[in-house]
């Protein structure tokens, strides 16, 4: 099944019935902030500027981003220059994807807003002592590896559905023995890390309750029967063909950074009561299309804003911040035989954009050759408040 490019967007069900849900329902400033963003982002109560190209002597109008990182038509540019200090990073070694999951049974915890920054901090934290746990053991020697963690809580229909994509050098550094040690073909088992990451997270999420840091859901008893009941689940992690060509890392990288729970792209059709889109059904692998209400597109969409201030992606191992520069260098030295095999980077942003894009920043979207010069910027109007914007 093909779809035909749409013109229809989230913002335009934001337009239609975005104020009547913000009065109706009970929602953390974020989520107001996301849907007020999205309806005005590149309109002209943004503000803009008027732009000349030379080339063609189109004079245009380019109103603001509002930049809110919910928005499916804002962080292109964040992601272009994110890829190139990544790929600055990249080692000629074998990296492997692993994915982590949580079980369904945990989302009516997570869904509580005062809940969100501790419990995903939680699911981020169990999965890097997971992985460094496994990595010292003796059986699965590793070194110090590196990771970059990226949270993703949407499922392909918006249900919510809360994992972590993990992108895991092969092997790690071995500071003592002054040598990168190598793994190609295997990193951990599967349900060795299922079955570690599962009781990590389980103990400390019964200590965030008994500490009062975690809102339950009344009708649950977390000793009694949720952990007991949790502790016999099998959790799922599931590791991917790992990457033999380290120059193809960062191109799939961009397919789960700075990524949002549904993209323009998908929008079928948005009427005055309903907005269709499509969505592959894993069950089946094939595509189909969902027909929701404005009100249950826009409560889905919003369960996946995160609090103000939290980061969606981190870094550990070798690629933590404070030790990258480092501990990187000194990778580096033990694989420098390897390091020709890397492609070279531009030695500058924009440069690898152009790379990436094959145009130049600024390029006329006209012409397609004029770089546009800035006229006159103009300014932003006057908004309300999320908190205390009226309905007409």
């Amino acid at each position: 099944m093909s779809f035909d490019k749409s013109s229809f967007e989230v913002a335009d069900v934001f337009r239609i019935s975005g104020d009547k849900f913000l009065n109706s329902h009970r929602l953390t400033s974020e989520q107001k902030k996301a849907i007020n963003d999205i309806q005005e982002c590149r309109t002209q109560n943004m503000g803009g500027h008027t732009t000349y190209c030379p080339s063609c002597g189109i004079i245009d109008i380019s109103y603001n981003s509002c930049r809110n990182r919910n928005c499916p038509k804002c962080g292109f540019q964040k992601k272009i220059k994110w890829l190139y200090l990544r790929k600055k990073d990249v080692l000629p070694i074998t990296y492997f994807h692993v994915v982590f999951t949580l079980p369904q049974e945990l989302n009516s915890i997570f869904l509580i807003a005062s809940n969100q920054k501790q419990l995903y901090h939680l699911f981020f934290q169990s999965v890097s002592k997971t992985i460094e746990l496994l990595s010292n053991t003796k059986k699965y020697y590793s070194g110090k590896t590196g990771m970059i963690a990226i949270l993703h809580t949407w499922g392909q229909s918006l249900s919510f559905h809360p994992h972590i994509h993990c992108i895991l050098t092969g092997g790690g550094l071995d500071k003592e023995k002054e040598r990168w040690i190598d793994k190609k073909e295997f990193l951990f088992p599967v349900k060795v890390m299922a079955r570690l990451f599962r009781n990590i997270f389980l103990k400390e999420l019964k200590k965030l309750t008994l500490f009062g840091k975690v809102t339950l859901p009344c009708s649950l008893d977390i000793d009694e029967e949720f952990i007991p009941y949790l502790n016999q689940k099998e959790w799922i992690v599931y590791c991917k063909e790992p990457f033999r060509n380290p120059n193809n890392l960062i191109e799939y990288l961009g397919r789960y950074t700075h990524r949002i729970a549904i993209s323009n792209h998908r929008i079928l059709e948005v009427t005055n009561e309903n907005v269709s889109f499509h969505y592959k059904d894993y069950r089946d692998g094939k595509q189909k299309i969902m027909l929701l209400s404005h009100d249950e597109f826009t409560r889905r969409f919003l369960q996946h804003v995160v609090p103000s201030g939290f980061m969606r992606i981190r870094y550990f191992g070798i690629l933590a911040n404070p030790f990258r520069k480092n501990l990187l260098r000194l990778s580096r030295l033990y694989l420098k035989e390897r390091l020709k095999s890397l492609s070279p980077l531009p030695d500058s942003l924009e440069k690898y954009y152009i790379q990436i894009t094959g145009q130049a920043f600024g390029t006329c979207k006209h012409c397609k050759t004029g770089i546009q010069i800035v006229m006159e910027k103009i300014p932003p109007k006057a908004r309300d408040s999320p908190e205390f914007k009226q309905s007409p």
